[in-house]
């Protein structure tokens, strides 16, 4: 017995404790998460896709948000595609990527990171004592160093040191690491020199932009030499996928434009040795946020006061990342003279004090853990405080001018109300049937702007205004007159949108906006049927508001009516059914090329090829290519069935990052459009160059060259070619579509010998190509022609002349002599009587320009005939001949007495 009432006291005290450590469970897990009272050792700056905190103690994790404090023993995390920043109290920055888990532990002499797994990056310049990283059995400390760790599951701890000096301690040994080594710790310790520094952008750097693409420079120091120097850039650590970009060997630098998102990157190469290096890669996360957006003061909006100035409310739409905004208001738009300059954390604030004058003011976003590039400057807002010594009307807000007032809507009554005046003390409000205000239905004074009229009037026309006194007691000038309409109470409810009949455009699941119009107050019933639904409502959905956006499963044939409700749900009212229609939007075009990222260059022809796959269902396409640079003009394709844009002329492009959106469209009925979502790809162009096309300078086009030209001269074909490429080519044929061709060579000059051409007509073209093949624009086809052979110039003949008469009484000889023919090979020399085809002489390769005739007894007195021929061989064969020289001539003697006996009258000049 004794024993079963031991058992019995025994359970019930075993159940406490469960009932007691649930409760205390539960307790963690429902209650608010917080650490009131908790050493605050940090701040978190930034959060990228969601980081958890789990304080010390608890077991719930909880959210974080930007700007959190961190306490003392604070567990941190993040998870897939996240990362945050943490500033600590004494300067440290630690940086989270994807998939890190961290503890905080401040102490008065110790002050570490308990590092569990991920990849984070310390720099704890500024700690005023040594900070640690432990990870099991190891500890780094950091020394006001800055490093970078990597820890997978199952793997070894990889850091890096990026700045400054830290001791690994493993085991009791102790190993110093400098900057610029990497170590890779498990059994022992193992440490490698990097053959890179990898500069900007910064492991972990956070970029922030309100840009489409930005202007990236990557910065590395070498340390050792490389061959083949590359930057690789990837989305995964791994680099499971990269691009690569050639590096030249002393380059340090390299300028891309690139869209948001996160990348790594890193230099490769290989050693002397012929070993693959890979530094340790940098992350990097860019971010497009928007600017600030100011809404109050408006832009030129003027306030005035008559003896106290006002107090002046800014409000503006915040950067979305943003720790704080900077409020400055100066009276200059250099903002040189600054009368304002506040920073906090919230989105609006109140100025008091400012005296009358014209002020301008800018939001600037402040960002505790980021680099702003392509960041868009501030707008500049200017208003103006003006003191005006007369006191203006009260300015009415409500009802509008010419509002229709329904009394089956102002259950409670209508509100009237106007602007506030500080200057104004109290307020006079008259409604009358009549402009005059000769019979008012009501006539009130009041402190306030606004007055409600709890019992509308009848059906008819209205007009109301405000007069009032001011703080002294004077008269304030009276509002102007404003008419309202009490509408007759009819019952109605009218669909607006979708229309009837109307056609949408939508994806799938879209969330599609509809309204009502009705002289009812809600709850509105919204239902909404397919056609082929057999009348059972899709959706139904209940609001207050006569509107409301329902997701819809995508295209279709619909209706849709709407329901006033009572409060028990009854139907009061119910609209007419309305038929729209839905169609599904075309999906982006996939662009096969260039690649995201692509680096191009466009020498020459060589054109920007743009290409994308075939939409189902599309008529036709658009593209538009946006530089990075504004400056730079935009290019649009015109609409085209084609899959592709070949932009051949270069004009409008320029080296830099650009930005390709392309579009699929198809007509629908009713002039509406189905048009998808834009394709987007960025890519850059580092070099962009046309080639002029070579052009011809001799011979000119259709001139006519002589082949005696070609054979003395040797001229030669030249052409010019802006720039001048390295390799040329010429080709020349006898006809113009080249299907045979007498030349056909690849030179390194822009001239080319003239070969020996026969007469005729001729065509010849250019092209040419850089060192790496590519062309520029072929030249157009020339003609030119080859004329025959012209004769040799006629011989002159000095001795005889022409119809010379030569006495030879005194004579030995009969001298021959004619003018030198350039190029002659040799003459051809005869002589004949006068009536005889018989020659006294003939010489057929006489090589001097003189003859002397000896054989005087050939001869008799009488006319002659001398006869020289310019020849010219080439070839062992006559090229050239001049026209025969025929020169006629007499020769004479004196007559004598007697004829001696030993002479014949024939033989008379014989000796």
């Amino acid at each position: 017995m004794r024993s079963l009432i031991k058992d019995i006291f025994l359970s019930i005290f075993l159940l406490s404790i469960f009932a007691g450590a649930g409760y205390l469970f539960y307790e963690d897990l429902h209650g608010e998460i917080g650490n009131e009272g908790g050493e605050v050792i940090g701040e978190i700056t930034f959060i990228e896709n969601g980081a958890q905190r789990k304080f010390s103690g608890r077991a719930v994790w909880g959210e974080l948000e930007t700007s959190a404090p961190v306490y003392n023993y604070d567990s941190l995390r993040t998870i897939d595609n996240a990362g945050a920043i943490i500033k600590l109290i004494d300067g440290t920055e630690i940086t989270l990527a994807s998939n890190t888990y961290i503890v905080l532990e401040w102490g008065e002499e110790a002050r570490s990171i308990e590092f569990l797994g991920g990849n984070i990056s310390a720099a704890a310049s500024g700690s005023d004592s040594d900070l640690q990283i432990k990870s099991e059995d190891t500890v780094i400390a950091l020394n006001r160093a800055s490093v970078t760790l990597n820890k997978q599951d199952g793997e070894d701890i990889n850091l890096s040191v990026d700045e400054g000096t830290i001791d690994i301690t493993k085991d009791g040994k102790t190993t110093n690491i400098e900057e610029n080594y990497r170590a890779s710790i498990s059994d022992e310790i193992i440490v490698e020199q990097e053959a890179v520094k990898l500069k900007y952008p910064s492991n972990n750097r956070l970029i922030v932009t309100t840009s489409a693409a930005v202007p990236m420079e990557f910065s590395w120091e070498s340390i050792l030499p490389l061959n083949n120097p590359r930057l690789e850039i990837g989305e995964y650590k791994d680099f499971f996928r990269f691009t690569d970009y050639e590096l030249g060997r002393n380059t340090e630098l390299y300028s891309m434009n690139s869209i948001p998102g996160t990348y790594y990157w890193r230099i490769s190469g290989e050693f002397t040795d012929g070993t693959e290096y890979h530094s340790p890669p940098n992350r990097v996360v860019i971010i497009r946020d928007n600017a600030p957006d100011q809404q109050v003061p408006y832009v030129d909006e003027v306030f005035e006061y008559r003896n106290t100035a006002p107090d002046l409310a800014f409000s503006w739409e915040a950067s979305t990342l943003a720790n704080g905004s900077r409020l400055q208001i100066a009276t200059d738009n250099g903002f040189n003279s600054l009368v304002s300059n506040t920073s906090g954390p919230n989105n609006f604030s109140t100025i008091s004090s400012l005296t009358e004058g014209s002020y301008f003011w800018r939001v600037i976003p402040q960002y505790t853990a980021a680099d702003l590039v392509a960041y868009s400057s501030p707008e500049v807002r200017r208003f103006f405080i003006e003191k005006n010594d007369s006191q203006d009307p009260a300015q009415l807000i409500l009802p509008l001018a010419d509002e229709t007032v329904n009394p089956l809507k102002v259950k409670e009554g209508l509100r009237f109300s106007w602007k506030a005046d500080r200057e104004i003390g109290t307020y006079h409000i008259l409604i009358s049937k009549d402009r005059e205000m000769n019979a008012p239905l009501t006539d009130q004074w009041l402190s306030r702007n606004s007055y409600l009229m709890e019992d509308l009037p009848p059906q008819g026309d209205y007009y109301w205004m405000i007069e009032g006194l001011d703080r002294e007691n004077k008269a304030v000038p009276p509002s102007e007159f404003r008419k309202f309409t009490v509408m007759e109470a009819v019952l109605s409810i009218d669909p607006v949108k979708p229309a009837a009949e109307s056609l949408s455009i939508v994806e799938s699941f879209d969330n599609i906006h509809f309204a009502w119009e009705s002289t009812l107050d809600g709850p509105y019933k919204v239902e909404v049927f397919r056609k082929s639904g057999g009348g059972l409502p899709l959706v139904t959905q209940v609001t207050n508001s006569t509107s409301i956006n329902i997701v819809l499963p995508g295209a279709g044939e619909y209706y849709w009516q709407v329901t006033v409700l009572d409060e028990n749900e009854n139907i009061v009212l119910l609209s007419s059914q309305t038929d729209f229609e839905m169609v599904q939007r075309l999906s982006p075009p996939r662009i096969t090329g260039p690649n995201e990222t692509e680096v191009l260059s466009l020498l020459g022809s060589t054109p920007l090829d743009i290409r994308w796959q075939p939409v189902a269902g599309a008529s036709y396409y658009t593209a538009d290519l946006i530089p990075g640079n504004a400056a730079y003009p935009s290019m649009e394709r015109e609409s085209s069935a084609e899959t592709g844009w070949s932009i051949i002329e270069k004009r409008n492009l320029r080296a830099g990052g650009y930005t390709l959106h392309v579009q699929a469209h198809t007509p629908l009925d009713g002039g509406i459009t189905n048009s998808s979502r834009s394709a987007i790809r960025s890519f850059n162009l580092d070099q962009v160059q046309d080639y002029g096309a070579p052009r011809l300078t001799y011979p000119a086009n259709e001139q006519s060259i002589s082949r005696l030209n070609i054979i003395d001269n040797k001229p030669s074909f030249r052409w010019v070619q802006t720039p001048p490429l390295a390799r040329q080519r010429i080709r020349l044929s006898k006809d113009p579509n080249f299907s045979t061709l007498i030349l056909d060579e690849e030179l390194r000059t822009l001239n080319r010998a003239i070969p020996d051409l026969d007469q005729g007509s001729y065509y010849l073209q250019l092209m040419a190509k850089d060192e790496k093949g590519n062309k520029s624009p072929d030249s157009t086809i020339y003609s030119f022609s080859v004329s025959p052979v012209p004769p040799l110039p006629g011989v002159q003949s000095f001795e005889p002349l022409a119809e010379q008469i030569i006495d030879m009484e005194t004579r030995d000889d009969l001298k021959f002599s004619w003018s030198s023919i350039p190029k002659t090979t040799y003459y051809r020399v005869a002589l004949y009587p006068e009536a005889s085809a018989k020659a006294i002489f003939k010489e057929e390769k006489w090589s001097r320009t003189q003859y002397n005739f000896t054989k005087l007894e050939d001869l008799n007195i009488g006319r002659f005939r001398f006869e020289v021929q310019a020849v010219r061989e080439m070839d062992g064969k006559i090229f050239q001949e001049s026209s025969v020289l025929g020169v006629p001539f007499e020769l004479t003697l004196p007559e004598i007495a007697e004829i001696p006996d030993i002479l014949s009258p024939e033989l008379q000049y014989a000796r």
